[in-house]
């Protein structure tokens, strides 16, 4: 069975909200609701952090020892080749696939994770995702030599957030596999993503609305909570995402 190993890239720089993967969210950061929902997925071997070298992202190292996972510091590489960074991160463990993920997203589509891990293996992909869910609900499972290919053969532009960028727009060398979700889950509309103090705010809601002792949220269980308090729903749309550093379609 090959490694496959969830890599989270994060660091502590933001234009919009510095420090957003360390926000509390009740009593756990960010950072540390995305790790605990990850782990939760059998078909997972294991989860790591991988920052670069700046000082001010020590903060993840400290984390990580505290929590008993490893956490890979780029000491070789320019902070914005985060293809790069997750490719070292991967190799360094032997994984033959990373599941991918940015650190300020703590309510990732759970559900069929494990399911869309094995799809991945068996179609022998370089890539593969589902589509249309919510901004921050997503998951990237590639393998390591479509990421060394990526990183080896394109040009410097790919090598930053928008890790797989390369590869949606060169779909003749690499080969992607794309999942549909539920009809429930395609809103691509929503954000699960904290990005700002308000994606802060309103997800703080969500948590202390729907949280239960030692469970873990589901997705749907979120759209439908928004759907049921439509004003805050209209604030979690009004905020605008990065198009330049959008990840996922």
């Amino acid at each position: 069975m090959p490694n496959v190993v969830a890599i989270i890239g994060v660091r502590m720089g933001s234009s919009r909200l510095y420090g957003k993967c360390m926000k509390l969210i009740g009593d756990k950061p960010v950072v540390g609701h995305l790790i605990a929902r990850v782990q939760s997925v059998k078909e997972i071997n294991s989860v790591m952090l991988a920052t670069s070298n700046k000082a001010e992202n020590r903060v993840f190292q400290e984390y990580a020892n505290q929590i008993g996972i490893r956490c890979f510091v780029d000491w070789h590489g320019d902070e914005e080749d985060v293809l790069g960074r997750l490719l070292r991160a991967g190799e360094g463990v032997e994984a033959g696939h990373i599941v991918r993920y940015t650190g300020e997203c703590p309510l990732i589509y759970l559900e069929n994770l494990g399911l869309v891990v094995c799809h991945h293996l068996d179609e022998r992909a370089d890539l593969t995702f589902t589509k249309k869910l919510p901004l921050g609900a997503f998951s990237e499972i590639i393998s390591i030599s479509a990421m060394r290919k990526a990183h080896s053969n394109y040009g410097k532009r790919y090598h930053n957030a928008m890790v797989t960028l390369c590869m949606k727009e060169n779909p003749g060398d690499f080969k992607i596999e794309v999942v549909t979700p539920p009809e429930e889950l395609k809103r691509p509309e929503l954000r699960m993503a904290v990005d700002t103090g308000l994606d802060l705010e309103i997800i703080s809601t969500i948590y202390q609305d729907l949280q239960k002792p030692n469970q873990l949220i589901r997705l749907v269980d979120v759209i439908r909570f928004l759907d049921r308090n439509p004003e805050l729903r209209e604030k979690n749309i009004s905020v605008p995402y990065k198009s330049d550093t959008r990840i996922w379609d």
